[in-house]
């Protein structure tokens, strides 16, 4: 299977179109994001989408984050992005690793394992559809456990 890819000269004709105003980059690529901000010179609104990313996309540019996690983090992701506008990079590190430590246990778990996460902040979006499968028991106790450990009521309530 060959991967097809759009190339930052892809990119930049599709922006020659009046009503493309803006992007979502979900890659982990930031030189290329960083390509096509400066070769649209910076008039194209780019948003970064992998939620491991969203610190390091803001440091190359991108004007804010679009991602699943951030459904169930807003609070976190918020203080991130306000402590980046005041220059606290520190304070903005600490939160992405505290997220990164929680997405790295969600992609685990996969399969429903977003949706766990969502229903313990208090939004039930119901079970998935075949053919993506639902954690078993002994997955869900250990997803939970796993969630706990990593600070995630901490992050959800407070955002720190």
């Amino acid at each position: 299977m060959v991967e097809a890819k759009i190339t930052v000269d892809n990119f930049l004709q599709l922006f020659k179109l009046k009503n493309v105003v803006g992007m979502k980059f979900t890659s982990y690529n930031l030189y290329e994001m960083r390509n096509i901000i400066e070769e649209t010179k910076e008039k194209l609104l780019v948003l970064s989408g992998p939620d491991q990313m969203a610190l390091p996309a803001l440091v190359m540019g991108a004007e804010g984050n679009i991602g699943s996690t951030q459904n169930i983090f807003s609070k976190a992701f918020v203080r991130m992005f306000k402590k980046f506008q005041e220059g606290d990079i520190f304070a903005c590190q600490g939160i992405q690793y505290k997220l990164n430590r929680i997405i790295r246990i969600l992609l685990k778990y996969k399969k429903d394992s977003w949706k766990i996460a969502i229903r313990i902040a208090g939004f039930d979006c119901g079970r998935n559809r075949l053919p993506a499968l639902n954690l078993n028991k002994e997955e869900k106790k250990n997803l939970k456990k796993g969630l706990e450990k990593a600070d995630f009521y901490r992050l959800l309530e407070k955002g720190k």
